[in-house]
């Protein structure tokens, strides 16, 4: 197959969302651009205006992005709603008006509020099997890794080790657990009761992960710009100042 083969098969399945199939039924390839049964559309033809390759790229990054945001989205949201809490297990259930308290801390009310719920249960206090916080820890992690690179990457630090230095500082699950008790999360995670028998409450680790998950919850529901200016308003940097 000759690179004219392959452009063409790829210039037509992103500018038109075909499939690579489909883009063979359509086409009648010639193996060289001079072959006078080239079509007067095809983007080799000489007097066809091919856009540059990044516009293919572009538009296949944000069609992609979109298709799989929505896809993100709808997976939490049935985690949210299999949700079974252990009976007699969990501590309590945050009420609606301390979830929209927090909701008003972070600086983002969220469209499916039930993801907030997902990031606050911790799986001590689950069934067997059941959905819990776990994964939106994980996506939380990721997604605050990225926003305070890009705010560590607007200061004045220039010294590479440096900025990987105070990344490393501000990511960790300790300064997580700080920040879950600025919004006060220890009062409403939802654990089980056997944590709150033998620690007297959530651990360190536990309230690191709850902020991440929390994060994490922003992040499904509104995307990385709601994680940047979540985590913007609550922690402006400092460091380097």
């Amino acid at each position: 197959m000759g690179v004219y083969l392959v452009r063409g098969i790829l210039a037509r399945h992103f500018t038109t969302g075909g499939g690579i199939r489909g883009a063979l039924l359509r086409y009648e390839m010639p193996s060289h651009p001079s072959s006078p049964n080239r079509r007067p559309d095809h983007p080799d033809h000489p007097h066809h205006p091919v856009p540059p390759a990044h516009a293919y790229t572009q538009q296949a990054f944000h069609t992609g992005w979109t298709n799989h945001g929505h896809n993100l989205t709808e997976r939490f949201l049935r985690a949210a709603d299999a949700v079974a809490l252990a009976p007699a297990q969990h501590s309590r259930v945050p009420s609606a008006a301390r979830l929209e308290e927090l909701e008003h801390r972070l600086g983002h009310l969220f469209t499916h509020r039930k993801l907030l719920f997902l990031a606050l249960t911790h799986p001590s206090a689950c069934a067997q099997g059941s959905p819990n916080s776990k994964e939106l820890s994980w996506m939380g992690d990721s997604a605050l890794n990225l926003a305070i690179t890009e705010q560590l990457a607007g200061s004045d630090i220039e010294s590479v080790g440096k900025l990987t230095e105070a990344r490393a500082q501000l990511v960790s699950r300790s300064n997580c657990a700080k920040s879950a008790k600025v919004f006060g999360l220890e009062e409403i995670m939802i654990i089980g009761k056997g944590v709150m028998t033998s620690n007297g409450g959530p651990t360190e680790d536990m309230l690191g992960e709850a902020m991440e998950a929390v994060f994490g919850a922003v992040y499904v529901d509104g995307g990385m710009d709601a994680v940047r200016k979540a985590y913007g308003r609550n922690f402006p940097l400092e460091v380097g100042r």
